[in-house]
């Protein structure tokens, strides 16, 4: 797995508590050892729905994601095309939980099958995506600490309308 892939808004800062749980990949049945704490929620917001096309770009690279809602959960297609670098696309896998949609982007790069734990802040009609230290468990990357999470404010996804 190249963790350059996986790891696109340089998941490498901060640490904190380690409040763990064991989670199962649905895909491969490996099982994941991630933390259970989320970023506590400062407020909630609206219940929008988030349901829609939304679009990140970052110099040259771009992030797309088309989400489908059923209640709290969101479903729907992830994909990272990096400028000269590896992209990759999957399905993802997310629930709301206060002011943040989390869960799980389980995708192909280069030919091998990955999971990536993700997290986002609601601010508005956007959403900004979660980074921070993590750990790997076979083919699963997980936040070790996600109460210490830094999120891409400058570069959100941005709703957008669906072509």
């Amino acid at each position: 797995m190249k963790i350059n892939s996986i790891l696109f808004a340089g998941m490498m800062l901060f640490a904190g508590c380690n409040n763990e749980k064991t989670t199962t990949s649905e895909q491969t049945g490996n099982t994941v050892t991630a933390p259970d704490a989320v970023p506590a929620s400062p407020k909630e917001t609206s219940p929008e729905d988030f349901s829609g096309c939304y679009r990140m770009i970052i110099e040259k690279d771009t992030a797309t994601m088309k989400l489908s809602a059923a209640g709290s959960d969101f479903t729907g297609d992830l994909a990272y095309k990096r400028f000269e670098k590896d992209s990759n696309k999957g399905t993802v896998q997310l629930r709301r939980d206060g002011q943040y949609l989390k869960g799980w982007y389980r995708f192909n790069s280069e030919g091998e099958f990955s999971v990536r734990e993700l997290i986002f802040r609601i601010q508005g009609a956007n959403l900004e995506e979660g980074y921070g230290d993590v750990g790997v468990n076979k083919d699963s990357v997980y936040f070790k600490y996600p109460s210490n999470l830094n999120f891409e404010n400058k570069h959100p996804f941005i709703k957008e309308n669906c072509k």
